[in-house]
């Protein structure tokens, strides 16, 4: 059974070209500037026995209300029936990060078990001491929330680079 490893997010908060960028394949997972473009669970397969999940985002999108219904409905089925979860991966944008939908995410995952990695996107828009203000926010407030995450990388999108956090 393949390890899954799914990237979860509000809308508009870079799961796509986050994943696009870790694979370092430029057209993996379609991207757009307009939110809730990902409607469907899409599966990649990086390596035998290991598929990363572009979930559709939650939260703000540009559809009718019944379809970001559905689409939470789908989200939670695939979450809440897989075995094989590895972890998941919560995307935020780190101008926004730790909304009430992102919290609602990270406590779920922490109530199931699972590992959790924070991956703040968007990291270029800010200067470095705003960025630095917002991770250290970000740590303070999963730190209460659990001890068990990785405050991983900042992704850069636009260029397509990663910023080791500072410890």
């Amino acid at each position: 059974m393949a390890l899954k490893s799914p990237f979860a997010g509000r809308s508009n908060a870079g799961k796509s070209t986050a994943l696009n960028a870790l694979t370092n394949q430029k057209n993996l997972a379609r991207t757009s500037k307009t939110p809730g473009r990902t409607q469907l669970i899409n599966l990649f397969e990086v390596e035998p026995q290991c598929k990363l999940v572009d979930l559709p985002g939650y939260g703000y999108a540009a559809v009718p209300e019944q379809m970001k219904q559905q689409w939470q409905h789908a989200l939670g089925e695939y979450l809440q029936k897989r075995e094989c979860l590895a972890g998941i991966i919560v995307l935020m944008d780190i101008r926004h990060p730790l909304k009430d939908l992102d919290q609602q995410m990270i406590e779920w995952a922490v109530s199931a078990d699972l590992p959790i990695l924070l991956l703040l996107t968007k990291a270029d828009k800010l200067s470095q001491s705003e960025r630095s203000k917002q991770v250290k926010m970000v740590r303070e407030a999963i730190f209460a929330v659990s001890r068990r995450y990785s405050s991983g990388s900042l992704l850069c999108p636009k260029t397509h680079g990663h910023r080791p956090p500072r410890r």
